[in-house]
């Protein structure tokens, strides 16, 4: 059944249909009331929990600076931590720790500041990229601050580092995807070339899935332009040098405690999870029908992101282009899906976690971008993507919903957690040391006699381990 139209217009910079409608004011005033909402309710929350310390995996970046002074920031900023190679992510910490002295609470307020930045700029590209200005663009900017900002991401915001640089490398992901569709003009193409690459190194730099933002944009190029041209060249180097250096730079990257035969059951595991790691993106699950209902709307998202690059494909050679925002972010959350997938498959009893949920952004997004772009004839069509909507705007209250009932445990174990560091005058024991997440690699920076919220709020960082 043909359920769209092929539009009779192009969205190129420039055209009548990218302008401003004349009802665009009072909708550009409820979308910056929302957005600004949306932010002040991530500055709340942030400062409601009031994780002012180090939390979880954080240490080992306190850890790190504290030994500045030995390995000299350019050792700091490129030495590959773990298995992952973040210089991106280290230059925040270090550019916090010395502006700000390390305020955690301005770390996680600055990444409420970066959502609400990246949620308007989700909303300037729909308004832009929509062939009609109507109802069903208006209701998906306006619920796309809501999925960017969403309090879903709660195991995100959690850690102050990852509420600011993973809002930050989705709204990178948008800009260079934006900056990709121009690479067509025959004017100023090596500027938008080397946006393109910067974005791309941007991306990489904060955390391993950004990798796969150039090939998202090959890939996306090829398959609606058909050919290849001296930039495409030059963008498949560039991302083949990523990828080495990558490699070459991160330690353990190889498959430990990978299973040696993959059976079917494997397999429908590994699939069963990626649908809810695409639902993930919208809500988290708390309970076993909410578990189900996230891995529902996965599939809705992956059924929805493989119509949609079908219908860009099957245009004709003049209309494709236009699609090749929401073929990239389709191509990119794929790719991302497969590249965590592949990783965490080696780990035994594997699920779905919410801290990765931002990483599905391009998911729900991409959705957002078909609703919009495709102009339905037919009555299906309209039921289509008002289903789509109707559906995300349920996620999104339900997971906000859930989020402020659950609020009040996560503030009081932040809060018993900060009271047991500063109360330490002993080793912990192993029961401590579980609860609180006291690793060995934790507790050398902790006790003794370097504990970071006693007296002196940064007596930490001056003294080596």
């Amino acid at each position: 059944m043909q359920l769209f139209r092929r539009p009779a217009i192009s969205l190129q910079a420039g055209s009548a249909a990218a302008l401003p409608s004349k009802g665009a004011p009072w909708g550009w005033f409820a979308v910056a009331t929302i957005i600004i909402a949306n932010m002040a309710g991530l500055i709340a929350y942030q400062r409601y929990m009031g994780g002012d310390f180090p939390y979880h995996d954080e240490w080992r970046f306190v850890g790190r600076l504290q030994e500045l002074p030995h390995m000299g920031m350019l050792h700091y900023l490129f030495a590959p931590d773990g298995i992952y190679f973040t210089p991106v992510e280290f230059l925040i910490w270090y550019v916090f720790y010395a502006l700000t002295h390390l305020n955690i609470m301005l770390i996680r307020y600055t990444g409420a500041v970066v959502s609400a930045a990246v949620a308007l700029l989700t909303c300037v590209m729909l308004y832009l990229k929509a062939p009609q200005k109507n109802l069903i663009m208006w209701a998906a900017i306006c619920i796309a601050p809501f999925i960017v900002c969403s309090f879903n991401f709660w195991a995100t915001y959690g850690i102050s580092i990852e509420s600011l640089i993973k809002p930050l490398m989705f709204g990178i992901v948008l800009a260079t995807c934006w900056a990709a569709e121009s690479l067509v003009r025959p004017r100023n193409k090596l500027i938008w070339l080397v946006l393109c690459i910067v974005g791309s190194l941007i991306a990489s730099g904060i955390y391993a899935p950004g990798l796969v933002l150039l090939p998202a944009i090959i890939l996306a190029r090829f398959l609606l332009r058909r050919r290849l041209d001296w930039t495409q060249w030059i963008l498949t180097l560039v991302a083949a040098a990523l990828l080495a250096a990558y490699l070459i730079a991160g330690h353990g990257v190889g498959s430990r405690g990978a299973p040696s035969n993959y059976t079917l059951h494997d397999l429908w595991v590994c699939l069963y999870s990626a649908f809810g790691l695409l639902g993930n993106a919208i809500m988290s699950p708390f309970t076993a029908t909410m578990g189900l209902y996230t891995r529902l709307v996965g599939v809705l998202i992956f059924g929805v992101q493989i119509a949609g690059m079908i219908y860009a494909i099957r245009q004709s050679a003049e209309l494709r282009h236009r699609y090749m925002i929401p073929v990239t972010l389709s191509l990119y959350n794929i790719f991302i899906i497969s590249e965590i997938l592949v990783v965490r498959f080696h780990f035994p009893g594997f699920e779905f976690y919410p801290r990765y949920a931002v990483l599905m952004l391009g998911g729900p997004i991409s959705m957002l971008f078909w609703i919009t772009m495709c102009t339905p004839t037919r009555i299906a069509g309209h039921a289509l993507r008002i289903g789509v909507l109707v559906v995300m705007i349920i996620a999104v209250v339900m997971a906000d919903m859930r989020e402020y009932h659950v609020a009040p445990y996560r503030h009081a174990n932040i809060r018993a957690e900060r009271h047991f560091l500063m109360s330490l005058s002993g080793e912990p024991d192993l029961g401590q040391q579980s609860t609180f997440h006291i690793t060995s690699r934790r507790l050398p920076l902790i006790y003794p006699g370097l504990l970071y919220l006693r007296a002196n709020h940064l007596a930490m960082y001056w003294q080596p381990r």
